[in-house]
C-alpha cells in the first residue's frame, strides 16, 4: 500500500500500480482482477491453495482481495495447505 500524506488517503489499487510502474519497481505478483459478488468462502480458500506465482516451486500462503475503488477495503484468503505445513 502507499500512503498519500498531503492527501491523508491511501492510493487506490490502479493508482498504486501506476506510481510502481512509473519508479520502475516490481510489484507482487498480480493474479488478476474479479468481482467477488458470487463467491463463498469454500471457493475462495480453494483458490488460495497452490504454488508461488514467482517460481511455482514452493506453496504460496493464500490471496490477498483489494478493492480497486475502496483502498481500506481489503482481506486475505490463507491456504490451508500451507497451515498445515508451516504453522
Amino acid at each position: 500500500d502507499i500512503f498519500d500524506i498531503d492527501k491523508q488517503e491511501y492510493y487506490k489499487s490502479t493508482d498504486r500500480l501506476e506510481f510502481i510502474e512509473l519508479l520502475g519497481m516490481k510489484s507482487v505478483p498480480i493474479v488478476g482482477f474479479a468481482t467477488l459478488a458470487n463467491e463463498d468462502i469454500t471457493s475462495l480458500l480453494l483458490h488460495a491453495t497452490g504454488y508461488s506465482a514467482l517460481n511455482g516451486k514452493v506453496l504460496r500462503e493464500g490471496d490477498v482481495y483489494k478493492c480497486v475503488t475502496h483502498p481500506h477495503i481489503h482481506f486475505k484468503a490463507v491456504s490451508n495447505e500451507w497451515l498445515l505445513k508451516y504453522s
